[in-house]
C-alpha cells in the first residue's frame, strides 16, 4: 500500500492494487502520483526513506558518514 498525505495530514494519494511484497519505490515508480509529479501536473515534495531513488521532487536521506563540504551545505 502507498498513502500520501499533504502538510495538514490530509490523504492525498492512495494505492492499494500491489502484493504485499512488493518494494515501496516499485508502487511509487509506477504510480501516477510520480509520473504527475515529474511532469509538473502536481506541484510539492515528497520526504521519503533510504529506499527510494533521490529525484527533484522526492528527497531522500544522506546516508554517508564521509560527507564532502558541498554535500554538508
Amino acid at each position: 500500500m502507498q498513502g500520501v498525505c499533504d502538510n495538514q495530514l490530509l490523504l492525498r494519494n492512495l494505492v492499494v492494487r500491489w502484493y504485499g511484497s512488493a518494494q515501496d519505490s516499485r508502487i511509487f515508480d509506477n504510480s501516477s502520483l510520480s509520473e504527475d509529479l515529474e511532469n509538473g501536473i502536481v506541484p510539492g515534495i515528497l520526504l521519503g526513506d533510504s529506499g527510494y531513488g533521490l529525484t527533484e521532487f522526492l528527497m531522500t536521506p544522506i546516508i554517508k558518514n564521509n560527507l564532502t563540504a558541498a554535500e554538508k551545505r
